[in-house]
């Protein structure tokens, strides 16, 4: 029969003398902290925590008040409340969604859980609890090949902002578990203008019928070619068109001469009459003319 390490004997008594002190407390509590957080995976690599020596990157603070930490923004880009464009990076795109990244500077020692105020001149919009490091967005990467898992980083909290709530006037204030808090004055965060992407894809047969292939995905998809394109660029809209494929059999050019059979002139990609004044001068212009009114 097993009996428990420092057991008893038959009786169910101490084989061991207690001199009237209390029996030895449990091997648990301080010996065996529960963890208070999630913690990532050390096999799992976070792109900016490290710059490009390799060495642990410093984190600034950009908060004012007794929380100190980091602030970016997430969109097509990472991008900092301000100073992007000395940095050959975008500013913060106005009325578009972004990903709000705080990274808690060292000397804030553990912190356990993040919320963030969100302002609008002044006039408090709603409250958000950050997600902590371990949940921040993955990747888009398989983890066919072996390699490790890559993420943005390993020490960032994170909460998605609207739309509507990225415009002049943001302010967010960060506030940990202890009540310590530290805000992104609106004055302090450089926006972009609301720019709009718009694409109209057209296929014209200029006396042949249209061209048919597989090598333009914005024509043929849309909705995924369009979704990723918008994720690349800032803007804050995007509006991708498809027109009806056409067939001209007899086409005018800009000197009063009508072709029904081909060209006068030498074709190409760049280069013919039917391709400059047809096709780009009365579809193309015409096209773009009839949507900006």
């Amino acid at each position: 029969m097993l009996t428990a390490c420092g057991g008893g004997g038959s009786d169910g008594e101490s084989q061991q003398p207690n001199n009237g002190t209390a029996p030895d407390a449990p091997l648990h509590g301080s010996h065996y902290p529960e963890p208070t957080q999630d913690v990532v995976s050390p096999s799992v690599l976070g792109f900016y925590d490290f710059n490009a020596q390799s060495e642990s990157r410093e984190v600034r603070n950009d908060l004012t008040g007794s929380l100190q930490a980091m602030v970016q923004f997430a969109q097509g880009h990472v991008v900092d409340p301000n100073g992007n464009e000395e940095k050959k990076m975008p500013r913060l795109t106005a009325e578009r969604e972004a990903l709000l990244l705080i990274t808690p500077v060292q000397e804030m020692d553990q912190i356990n859980a993040l919320q963030v105020e969100v302002y609008q001149n002044e006039r408090l919009l709603r409250r958000i609890n950050l997600a902590d490091p371990t949940q921040i967005p993955a990747s888009d990467q398989s983890n066919r090949d072996g390699r490790a898992e890559v993420r943005y980083s390993k020490r960032a909290w994170s909460a998605r902002l609207n739309w509507d709530e990225v415009r002049p006037g943001l302010k967010l204030r960060i506030i940990d578990s202890k009540n310590r808090s530290g805000d992104l004055l609106a004055e302090q965060i450089d926006f972009a203008a609301p720019g709009e992407l718009v694409l109209n894809n057209i296929r014209i047969g200029l006396l042949t019928a249209p061209p048919h292939s597989t090598g333009h995905a914005m024509l043929l998809e849309p909705e995924n070619s369009g979704t990723d394109y918008f994720q690349t660029i800032p803007a804050a809209h995007m509006t991708v068109a498809k027109y009806d494929d056409i067939q001209l059999d007899r086409v005018m050019v800009a000197n009063g001469t009508i072709y029904d059979s081909q060209s006068a002139g030498e074709g190409g990609v760049y280069s013919g009459d039917m391709r400059e004044n047809t096709a780009k001068s009365t579809f193309s212009v015409g096209i773009n003319l009839a949507n900006w009114g």
